[in-house]
């Protein structure tokens, strides 16, 4: 894929990266059968149940996008649909303890993808860094 070209070489290379390290997390995670918008599922799970417009709104995807995800993750075992008591037109969604088990395995996946990628930098440089990158984005 080319790289995008936005006009401004910076912005260009910092996407460019940001898809680069997308793809390698993918690839990864692949290990444990799941994609990286999967685990960011299973993520938002892990704490509490929650409707599909919460998550879909959370991860900043249309509900359709969500709703093939979960057919996904339901029919694996790793996340479970109920009505939501509260409201009946709600759907509730929830970790399974095989859920957990695949978000733990997942994790430790992508720890060592993230160190392997940073193991080069010093403190001083990830500090710079994360200084540069939040003044970029406006933080």
């Amino acid at each position: 894929m080319p790289k995008p070209r936005t006009g401004d070489e910076l912005i260009d290379t910092l996407l460019s990266t940001a898809r680069h390290l997308r793809m390698q997390a993918n690839d990864r995670l692949s290990a444990c059968g799941l994609s990286l918008p999967r685990y960011k599922v299973l993520q938002l799970l892990e704490e509490e149940r929650r409707r599909m417009r919460e998550v879909s709104d959370a991860l900043d995807i249309v509900p359709r996008t969500l709703t093939s995800t979960v057919d996904g993750l339901e029919s694996e075992g790793l996340v479970k649909r109920e009505e939501d008591p509260e409201d009946r037109r709600a759907t509730l969604l929830s970790l399974t303890p095989q859920g957990r088990k695949r978000l733990t395995e997942a994790r430790t996946i992508l720890a060592a993808h993230v160190r392997e990628r940073t193991a080069g930098f010093s403190a001083e440089e990830r500090t710079v860094m994360m200084r540069l990158l939040k003044k970029l984005a406006g933080e």
